[in-house]
């Protein structure tokens, strides 16, 4: 019988498989997975498509396959390109290991199925949007994903009266390093300012804040907005701004390479409105140290109303600027918070903890195949 030292040292394919969603939500946690997995027996394939962003999923010594995204019915040319960089890639040694593939988003599942049923290797998929509930087509690749990941258990439970709910299912919650120093009011002394980071879509929820900002400028208190990220809502917003005369406290900042940077040197971090899909920005934050103001429904495990967070309802300007007026009005409580909110980051989403528990359940993947020999036959 194969030993667990034997099965820990067995080595295997791991290919991960990104979209445009990944890049754009959350490309720091698959960073520290590749990094994380350089000292297990694995070989790491990164399939990614060809985008001028595709370097910022990219750590450690991965391969890379890049394919071009085409729509349907001219989707089937993206699974053959894939494929054909998988064959190109690998060596005879490295296709005799067993082969895990993971889908790191929903978009990216119909094309990690169709690799994994290519190479005959086992399907993970990691479920990051609770929109999945309505997407017939999305279900056949889902039907053949071994292992469903979520990064928070309040998605999980989002799927609890769906087909999904029969499928395994783990919580991966993503891994971030914790700052030495808490964020939030480290200079009480300078203007407050208040982060949203995001895409800039028509329901994301910037709108809300900018007018939640005007009421605390209206009430004769200095505060600095900084919105960082692109999207078709950014050119309305921008008009908002203008016609609340909040151009001196707004300021759009454009996709940020170093988001880790700018809310070190921030105070408060908002999520206005919840979408119904996974952002790793909550977590940033958290690990930062910021003082969290959050709406009801985000998928951000851990946030505790008073204690580490300031929760409002969803999209509620009024909640949302009382608790900015909270925040700057009582900068101990709301650097209490955010010292809360750290040690949460620490004991809920540290690196270590995510490359343990994707790295068991690849390992378990991987193993479940094998023929035991029991008694020398």
């Amino acid at each position: 019988m194969m030993s667990e030292r034997d099965e820990q040292g067995r080595r295997f394919t791991l290919c991960l498989v990104a979209d445009e969603d990944v890049i754009e939500r959350y490309s720091g946690m698959i960073r520290y997975l590749q990094i994380g997995l350089i000292d297990e027996a694995v070989d790491v394939v990164m399939v990614v498509p060809e985008t001028s962003r595709t370097e910022s999923v990219i750590a450690g010594p991965s391969a890379v396959v890049a394919y071009s995204r085409r729509r349907w019915p001219f989707d089937m040319l993206t699974r053959h390109q894939a494929a054909r960089g998988m064959r190109e890639l690998l060596d005879d040694s490295v296709r005799q290991q067993p082969m895990i593939v993971h889908a790191l988003s929903p978009g990216a599942a119909h094309l990690a199925s169709h690799l994994g049923a290519e190479f005959g290797a086992e399907l993970v998929v990691t479920v990051t949007s609770s929109t999945i509930r309505r997407d017939i087509g999305l279900q056949h690749a889902l039907d053949h994903a071994a292992t469903l990941v979520f990064p928070s258990e309040s998605l999980r439970e989002s799927i609890a009266n769906t087909p999904l709910a029969t499928k395994n299912a783990e919580v991966v919650r993503p891994g971030v390093m914790a700052k030495e120093s808490v964020a939030a009011f480290r200079n009480m002394g300078n203007v407050p300012s208040i982060v949203f980071a995001g895409h800039l879509g028509a329901e994301c929820g910037a709108d809300v804040l900018i007018r939640a900002v005007g009421r605390v400028v209206r009430e004769r208190h200095r505060v600095l907005l900084f919105l960082a990220g692109k999207g078709p809502a950014e050119p309305d917003l921008r008009h908002l701004v203008d016609t609340l005369k909040l151009a001196e406290h707004v300021t759009f900042t454009g996709r940020l390479d170093h988001l880790n940077a700018a809310m070190d040197s921030a105070d408060i971090y908002c999520v206005p409105r919840a979408l119904g899909i996974f952002r790793e920005e909550p977590v940033l934050a958290m690990a930062a140290g910021m003082a969290m103001i959050v709406a009801d429904g985000a998928y951000c495990d851990g946030l505790v109303d008073r204690e580490n967070a300031w929760i409002i309802s969803n999209a509620d300007e009024d909640e949302l600027a009382g608790g900015i007026l909270q925040m700057i009005g009582s900068p101990e409580q709301a650097r209490a918070m955010g010292t809360a909110a750290r040690e949460v980051s620490r004991a809920m989403y540290s690196v270590a903890r995510m490359i343990g528990d994707l790295t068991r359940i690849y390992r378990r993947l991987v193993y479940r195949k094998q023929t035991l020999t029991i008694g020398g036959r």
